[in-house]
Protein backbone atom coordinates (compact mmCIF):
# COMPACT_ATOMS: atom_id res chain seq x y z
CA UNK A 1 0.00 0.00 0.00
CA UNK A 2 0.93 3.22 -0.26
CA UNK A 3 1.74 5.68 2.89
CA UNK A 4 1.18 9.48 1.99
CA UNK A 5 2.83 11.97 3.22
CA UNK A 6 0.57 14.97 4.13
CA UNK A 7 3.42 17.60 3.49
CA UNK A 8 2.45 16.72 -0.45
CA UNK A 9 5.05 14.48 -1.04
CA UNK A 10 5.28 11.49 -3.94
CA UNK A 11 6.09 8.47 -2.12
CA UNK A 12 8.24 5.66 -3.35
CA UNK A 13 6.44 2.16 -2.45
CA UNK A 14 8.82 -0.62 -2.43
CA UNK A 15 8.90 -3.37 -5.16
CA UNK A 16 5.85 -1.08 -7.29
CA UNK A 17 7.87 0.76 -10.16
CA UNK A 18 5.54 2.94 -11.06
CA UNK A 19 3.21 5.16 -8.99
CA UNK A 20 1.78 8.32 -9.17
CA UNK A 21 3.55 11.47 -10.01
CA UNK A 22 1.63 14.40 -10.92
CA UNK A 23 -1.30 16.49 -13.19
CA UNK A 24 0.03 19.36 -15.79
CA UNK A 25 -1.95 22.01 -16.21
CA UNK A 26 -2.01 24.25 -19.23
CA UNK A 27 -3.50 27.54 -17.23
CA UNK A 28 -4.57 31.08 -18.34
CA UNK A 29 -3.84 32.74 -15.42
CA UNK A 30 -1.59 31.19 -12.36
CA UNK A 31 -2.80 33.01 -9.32
CA UNK A 32 -6.57 32.16 -10.23
CA UNK A 33 -5.38 28.51 -10.64
CA UNK A 34 -3.25 28.90 -7.21
CA UNK A 35 -6.31 29.97 -5.54
CA UNK A 36 -8.67 27.48 -6.04
CA UNK A 37 -6.24 24.44 -5.42
CA UNK A 38 -5.60 26.42 -2.14
CA UNK A 39 -9.37 26.13 -1.62
CA UNK A 40 -9.03 22.74 -2.30
CA UNK A 41 -6.33 21.83 0.56
CA UNK A 42 -3.10 21.85 -1.79
CA UNK A 43 0.17 23.83 -0.84
CA UNK A 44 1.91 26.38 -3.14
CA UNK A 45 5.17 26.00 -3.73
CA UNK A 46 8.12 26.94 -6.83
CA UNK A 47 10.54 25.56 -7.98
CA UNK A 48 12.83 27.82 -10.82
CA UNK A 49 10.29 28.26 -13.62
CA UNK A 50 7.08 25.85 -12.73
CA UNK A 51 4.30 26.67 -10.62
CA UNK A 52 3.67 23.84 -7.75
CA UNK A 53 0.43 22.35 -6.13
CA UNK A 54 1.65 19.99 -3.51
CA UNK A 55 -1.23 17.63 -2.07
CA UNK A 56 -0.23 14.13 -0.67
CA UNK A 57 0.07 11.30 -2.80
CA UNK A 58 0.73 13.96 -6.27
CA UNK A 59 1.82 17.10 -7.33
CA UNK A 60 -0.21 20.14 -9.34
CA UNK A 61 2.08 21.35 -12.20
CA UNK A 62 1.58 24.33 -14.15
CA UNK A 63 2.59 26.31 -17.36
CA UNK A 64 1.23 29.61 -18.40
CA UNK A 65 -0.33 28.75 -21.41
CA UNK A 66 -4.36 29.23 -22.65
CA UNK A 67 -5.72 25.77 -23.12
CA UNK A 68 -7.42 24.87 -25.99
CA UNK A 69 -10.48 23.96 -24.18
CA UNK A 70 -11.51 22.31 -20.67
CA UNK A 71 -11.20 18.41 -19.37
CA UNK A 72 -15.07 17.83 -20.62
CA UNK A 73 -14.98 15.87 -23.90
CA UNK A 74 -11.41 14.84 -23.74
CA UNK A 75 -10.04 11.00 -22.23
CA UNK A 76 -9.39 12.98 -19.10
CA UNK A 77 -12.77 13.87 -17.66
CA UNK A 78 -11.98 14.84 -14.26
CA UNK A 79 -9.48 14.28 -11.55
CA UNK A 80 -10.88 13.13 -7.99
CA UNK A 81 -9.21 13.94 -4.39
CA UNK A 82 -10.61 12.56 -1.05
CA UNK A 83 -11.40 15.30 1.72
CA UNK A 84 -12.77 14.31 5.18
CA UNK A 85 -15.94 16.15 4.57
CA UNK A 86 -17.45 16.76 1.50
CA UNK A 87 -20.19 18.74 2.67
CA UNK A 88 -18.08 21.27 4.07
CA UNK A 89 -15.75 21.24 1.21
CA UNK A 90 -18.35 22.09 -1.30
CA UNK A 91 -19.84 24.73 0.71
CA UNK A 92 -15.89 25.94 1.08
CA UNK A 93 -16.10 25.95 -2.64
CA UNK A 94 -19.23 28.02 -3.02
CA UNK A 95 -18.40 29.94 -1.21
CA UNK A 96 -15.25 31.01 -3.14
CA UNK A 97 -17.28 31.49 -5.61
CA UNK A 98 -16.95 28.00 -7.75
CA UNK A 99 -19.80 26.43 -9.89
CA UNK A 100 -20.76 23.17 -8.12
CA UNK A 101 -22.37 20.90 -11.08
CA UNK A 102 -22.99 17.65 -9.34
CA UNK A 103 -26.67 17.89 -10.67
CA UNK A 104 -25.41 18.44 -14.14
CA UNK A 105 -22.40 15.63 -14.13
CA UNK A 106 -23.61 12.74 -12.36
CA UNK A 107 -25.14 10.81 -14.89
CA UNK A 108 -29.03 9.52 -15.25
CA UNK A 109 -30.22 12.81 -13.54
CA UNK A 110 -29.74 11.08 -10.15
CA UNK A 111 -28.66 14.47 -8.21
CA UNK A 112 -30.84 16.15 -6.41
CA UNK A 113 -28.31 18.49 -4.48
CA UNK A 114 -24.75 19.84 -4.76
CA UNK A 115 -23.53 16.77 -2.99
CA UNK A 116 -24.78 13.26 -4.11
CA UNK A 117 -25.06 9.71 -1.80
CA UNK A 118 -23.76 7.30 -4.21
CA UNK A 119 -26.27 4.28 -3.74
CA UNK A 120 -23.88 1.41 -4.55
CA UNK A 121 -20.38 2.82 -3.43
CA UNK A 122 -21.79 4.47 -0.46
CA UNK A 123 -20.21 7.83 -0.51
CA UNK A 124 -20.59 11.11 -0.41
CA UNK A 125 -19.36 13.12 -4.14
CA UNK A 126 -19.53 16.25 -5.60
CA UNK A 127 -18.40 17.85 -8.77
CA UNK A 128 -16.76 21.46 -8.94
CA UNK A 129 -15.46 23.36 -11.79
CA UNK A 130 -12.19 25.08 -11.81
CA UNK A 131 -10.57 28.20 -13.71
CA UNK A 132 -10.06 26.81 -17.47
CA UNK A 133 -12.96 24.54 -16.71
CA UNK A 134 -11.43 21.92 -15.20
CA UNK A 135 -13.74 19.64 -13.47
CA UNK A 136 -12.68 17.90 -10.00
CA UNK A 137 -14.79 15.15 -7.98
CA UNK A 138 -14.63 15.94 -4.25
CA UNK A 139 -15.08 12.20 -2.55
CA UNK A 140 -16.09 12.22 1.35
CA UNK A 141 -13.84 10.06 3.06
CA UNK A 142 -13.69 10.63 7.24
CA UNK A 143 -10.60 8.73 7.63
CA UNK A 144 -8.30 10.98 5.07
CA UNK A 145 -7.28 14.15 7.42
CA UNK A 146 -6.61 16.49 4.42
CA UNK A 147 -7.60 16.24 0.30
CA UNK A 148 -5.32 13.63 -0.97
CA UNK A 149 -4.99 12.71 -4.49
CA UNK A 150 -7.79 9.57 -5.01
CA UNK A 151 -8.50 9.00 -9.21
CA UNK A 152 -8.11 10.35 -12.78
CA UNK A 153 -11.70 9.16 -14.68
CA UNK A 154 -11.11 8.46 -17.97
CA UNK A 155 -13.91 8.51 -20.45
CA UNK A 156 -12.98 5.83 -23.28
CA UNK A 157 -14.55 4.05 -26.01
CA UNK A 158 -13.46 0.28 -24.63
CA UNK A 159 -13.29 0.21 -21.50
CA UNK A 160 -11.36 -3.51 -20.80
CA UNK A 161 -9.05 -2.40 -24.06
CA UNK A 162 -7.80 0.34 -21.93
CA UNK A 163 -7.89 -1.12 -18.58
CA UNK A 164 -5.87 -3.62 -20.30
CA UNK A 165 -3.49 -1.27 -21.76
CA UNK A 166 -2.77 -0.01 -18.49
CA UNK A 167 -2.17 -3.01 -16.46
CA UNK A 168 -0.05 -4.33 -18.88
CA UNK A 169 1.97 -1.58 -19.88
CA UNK A 170 2.44 0.06 -16.00
CA UNK A 171 1.78 -3.01 -14.20
CA UNK A 172 -1.40 -1.72 -12.48
CA UNK A 173 -3.57 -3.91 -10.67
CA UNK A 174 -7.01 -4.38 -12.08
CA UNK A 175 -10.31 -3.17 -9.84
CA UNK A 176 -13.52 -2.24 -9.58
CA UNK A 177 -14.52 0.80 -7.48
CA UNK A 178 -18.85 0.63 -7.92
CA UNK A 179 -19.86 1.03 -11.13
CA UNK A 180 -16.22 1.32 -12.25
CA UNK A 181 -13.57 -0.65 -13.67
CA UNK A 182 -10.25 0.52 -12.93
CA UNK A 183 -6.48 0.35 -12.83
CA UNK A 184 -4.97 0.77 -9.38
CA UNK A 185 -1.52 2.25 -8.92
CA UNK A 186 0.35 3.26 -6.20
CA UNK A 187 -1.34 6.88 -5.15
CA UNK A 188 -4.15 6.34 -7.92
CA UNK A 189 -7.04 4.82 -9.12
CA UNK A 190 -7.46 4.91 -12.94
CA UNK A 191 -11.56 4.73 -12.99
CA UNK A 192 -12.95 4.04 -16.83
CA UNK A 193 -16.35 4.77 -17.92
CA UNK A 194 -17.39 4.03 -21.88
CA UNK A 195 -17.53 7.65 -23.89
CA UNK A 196 -17.75 7.61 -27.52
CA UNK A 197 -16.38 10.83 -29.52
CA UNK A 198 -14.07 11.84 -26.70
CA UNK A 199 -10.36 13.53 -27.86
CA UNK A 200 -7.22 13.29 -26.10
CA UNK A 201 -5.62 15.64 -23.78
CA UNK A 202 -2.43 17.48 -25.56
CA UNK A 203 -3.58 20.96 -24.95
CA UNK A 204 -6.11 21.14 -22.87
CA UNK A 205 -6.53 22.47 -19.39
CA UNK A 206 -5.28 19.37 -17.56
CA UNK A 207 -2.34 18.44 -20.26
CA UNK A 208 -1.06 15.02 -18.97
CA UNK A 209 -0.89 13.30 -15.87
CA UNK A 210 2.38 12.24 -15.10
CA UNK A 211 3.69 8.53 -13.62
CA UNK A 212 7.22 9.01 -11.16
CA UNK A 213 9.83 5.87 -11.79
CA UNK A 214 12.97 5.23 -9.66
CA UNK A 215 14.23 3.67 -13.36
CA UNK A 216 13.19 5.50 -16.25
CA UNK A 217 15.73 3.85 -18.77
CA UNK A 218 13.92 0.44 -17.73
CA UNK A 219 10.73 1.56 -17.85
CA UNK A 220 11.11 3.29 -21.04
CA UNK A 221 12.58 -0.15 -22.26
CA UNK A 222 9.53 -2.14 -20.82
CA UNK A 223 6.99 0.43 -22.06
CA UNK A 224 8.75 0.12 -25.61
CA UNK A 225 8.14 -3.74 -25.71
CA UNK A 226 4.91 -4.31 -24.41
CA UNK A 227 4.16 -1.75 -27.43
CA UNK A 228 3.66 1.66 -26.14
CA UNK A 229 3.77 4.71 -28.57
CA UNK A 230 6.70 6.97 -26.81
CA UNK A 231 6.70 10.50 -28.18
CA UNK A 232 9.54 11.43 -26.47
CA UNK A 233 12.24 9.72 -25.97
CA UNK A 234 13.57 12.04 -22.71
CA UNK A 235 13.91 15.61 -21.81
CA UNK A 236 14.83 17.44 -18.94
CA UNK A 237 12.18 19.03 -17.22
CA UNK A 238 12.23 22.77 -16.61
CA UNK A 239 13.97 24.13 -13.56
CA UNK A 240 14.57 20.35 -11.92
CA UNK A 241 17.48 18.26 -11.70
CA UNK A 242 14.60 15.27 -12.88
CA UNK A 243 14.00 14.00 -16.82
CA UNK A 244 10.66 12.23 -18.63
CA UNK A 245 9.38 11.06 -21.36
CA UNK A 246 6.64 11.25 -22.81
CA UNK A 247 3.91 8.79 -24.82
CA UNK A 248 -0.27 8.29 -25.33
CA UNK A 249 -2.68 5.83 -24.17
CA UNK A 250 -4.76 4.43 -27.05
CA UNK A 251 -7.49 6.95 -26.62
CA UNK A 252 -5.33 9.96 -26.94
CA UNK A 253 -4.50 10.55 -22.92
CA UNK A 254 -1.00 11.92 -22.73
CA UNK A 255 1.38 10.37 -19.98
CA UNK A 256 4.59 11.71 -18.88
CA UNK A 257 6.88 9.26 -17.28
CA UNK A 258 9.58 11.01 -14.42
CA UNK A 259 12.92 9.86 -12.52
CA UNK A 260 13.98 12.35 -9.74
CA UNK A 261 10.12 14.28 -9.50
CA UNK A 262 9.47 12.88 -6.11
CA UNK A 263 12.58 15.01 -4.57
CA UNK A 264 10.06 18.60 -5.47
CA UNK A 265 7.74 16.89 -2.69
CA UNK A 266 10.75 16.83 -0.02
Amino acid sequence: MLSVAASGQIVRVKNQPTVMGHYHLNVTNVAEQNKFWTVLGGKVARKGPLNIVRFPGGLILMDQSRPTGGTRGTSLNHIGFEVPDCTAMVNKMRDAGYPIVTRTEVSGGQARSDVFRHPTMNIDLAFVIGPDDIKVEIVGNPAVKVATVHHAHLFVPDVEKTRGWYVTTFGAKAGRRGPFEEAVLPGIRLSFQKADGVVGTRGRSIDHIGFETGDLKKLRSDVSGRGGRIESQGRTIAGLKSQGLLLTDPDGTLIELTEGLEKMGK
